[in-house]
């Protein structure tokens, strides 16, 4: 599906946080609901967008000011460092979904969630610790 959500967390049509890899028009997105508004990340993607990538999307409240990063094989891609204070609740977490609620037929080597926001020296470390198993 072109339209596809790699990451959604949100409770029926209300989304919290989602991120489109990519969007139909080849767009990486990064949404996330905010206390006074919603905040949107976005990039456009390339040919080699679609290949397999390490992609972070982090959103750290509690920073002045507060911000949201995209990074791609360890180095930053994106960022917006007006981005709304994180509000959404964590109601469904779910990796895959499709437009219309059906999950596509992809493949994700790994999914993880920390309750912090990583440095960009621990995200460029993941990355090259697991690089060799992808590329």
């Amino acid at each position: 599906h072109v339209n596809s959500f790699v990451i959604y967390i949100g409770q029926g049509s209300s989304r919290h946080l989602s991120v489109h890899l990519p969007y139909g028009n080849g767009t990486i997105y990064f949404d996330h609901m905010g206390t006074s508004g919603n905040s949107r990340l976005s990039s456009p993607g390339n040919n080699d967008s679609l290949g397999w990538h390490n992609w972070v999307f982090l959103t750290q409240d509690n920073a002045s000011p507060e911000r949201q990063e995209i990074y791609r094989d360890g180095s930053l891609w994106a960022s917006d460092s007006n981005a709304e204070p994180y509000s959404g609740t964590h109601d469904t977490f779910r990796v895959g979904l499709g437009t219309g609620g059906s999950y596509d037929n992809g493949t994700i080597s790994s999914v993880k969630v920390y309750n912090r926001a990583l440095t960009s020296a621990e995200i460029t470390q993941n990355y090259n610790a697991l690089k060799n198993r992808f590329i």
